[in-house]
C-alpha cells in the first residue's frame, strides 16, 4: 500500500491580478517502500540542522515552533529546504496540489461548498498517484486548524466519496479512505506543510518568499505526457488560470480532455505575463 501524505492552505488576500481568495489541498505521494526510510532521513536531517526534539518544521512557524522561527531563518532557512527535497527526490517522492479560487464557482456546480469540491478533485489526483502504481493506497491528512468540527466534516466528507466516488473517478484505490493525524507526529505531514503552503502563496503572487522554494518543488510536481498542469497543479478555474500553467511551471500546451492548445492562450487571463512583479533568480 503506498502513501499520500496531505495537508491545506488558504490564501486571503493574493496579491496576483485576476485572483480571488484562494484554498488549496495537496499532498506527497511516497511509495510504500520508502516511507520509512523517508521519514527518518528527514528525521536525521532535522537533528542535523539542530531542530530540537518533537518540535516542528513549517512553512509558517508560530512562536510553538521557536528554533525555525529564530535560528533557521534566511539562507539557513533554504539551505534546510534544499536538503530536504533533496532526500524527498532521492525516495521517488512526488507531489501534486489543487488550488481553486473560491470568488469563483466550484468545479462540480452541484457541491455545497469549495471546501467539498476541492476535496473532490484531491482525492481524484490521489486516486490517480495509486493507479498509476498499481498499489491500493492510503490518504494521510494533518489534522485541520478549525478544531474538531472542521476535521469531522473533512474526514465525514472524504470518507463518503472514498466509498461512493466523485463524478469522474470510483476511487477505487481507496479502500481505506483517509486518516487524520496531527503534523507534529510525522515528518512527512511537515514536508506536506510545506510543498502546499509554498505553492499556494507562490499562486497567489508572492515574489518575495516563495519563489526560490517553489523551484525547488518543481521537479516533484507529478506529470502526465510532459505537461504539469491539471496533474501536480490543478488550479481552477481554468477559464482564469490556464495561462499560469506557462509562467509558474513551464508548460507548453495547455489540456482540455484530449484536446491540446498552446499556452499562453491569448484572450485569457495572463497572457501576457504571470501578472505579478517579476522575480529575479540568480
Amino acid at each position: 500500500m503506498d502513501f499520500v501524505f496531505a495537508d491545506d492552505s488558504r490564501q486571503k488576500k493574493p496579491s496576483r491580478k485576476n485572483t480571488g481568495p484562494l484554498i488549496a489541498i495537496g499532498g506527497v505521494y511516497v511509495p510504500s517502500d520508502a516511507v520509512g526510510p523517508l521519514e527518518k532521513a528527514i528525521e536525521n536531517l532535522c537533528a542535523e540542522v539542530g531542530f530540537p526534539k518533537k518540535e516542528q518544521f513549517k512553512w509558517s512557524p508560530s512562536k510553538k515552533e521557536t528554533f525555525m522561527r529564530t535560528k533557521l531563518v534566511d539562507k539557513k532557512r533554504l539551505a534546510f529546504y534544499d536538503k530536504l527535497f533533496f532526500v524527498t527526490k532521492q525516495s521517488s517522492a512526488s507531489a501534486f496540489i489543487v488550488i481553486e479560487d473560491t470568488s469563483r464557482k466550484p468545479a462540480n456546480k452541484i457541491t455545497h461548498s469549495h471546501e467539498q469540491d476541492i476535496t473532490a478533485l484531491f482525492l481524484e489526483r490521489a486516486n490517480w498517484c495509486f493507479h498509476k502504481s498499481h498499489r491500493d493506497g492510503l490518504v494521510i491528512v494533518a489534522t485541520p486548524g478549525g478544531g474538531t468540527t472542521e476535521k469531522d466534516k473533512f474526514l465525514t466528507h472524504s470518507l463518503e466519496l472514498s466509498k461512493t466516488g466523485t463524478r469522474f473517478s470510483s476511487l477505487g484505490r481507496l479502500p481505506l479512505g483517509v486518516v487524520s493525524v496531527n503534523s507534529s507526529q510525522m515528518r512527512l505531514l511537515q514536508l506536506a506543510d510545506i510543498v502546499v503552503s509554498c505553492t499556494t502563496a507562490r499562486v497567489a503572487g508572492d515574489s518575495d518568499y516563495s519563489p526560490a522554494v517553489f523551484e525547488m518543488i518543481k521537479p516533484m510536481l507529478r506529470q502526465d505526457m510532459g505537461r504539469v498542469g491539471g496533474i501536480g497543479l490543478k488550479l481552477h478555474p481554468d477559464f482564469v488560470f490556464a495561462n499560469l500553467y506557462h509562467w509558474l511551471v513551464g508548460d507548453t500546451d495547455f489540456f482540455k480532455g484530449n484536446t491540446g492548445r498552446p499556452l499562453p492562450i491569448d484572450h485569457l487571463p495572463f497572457s501576457k505575463d504571470a501578472g505579478e512583479a517579476a522575480y529575479d533568480f540568480s
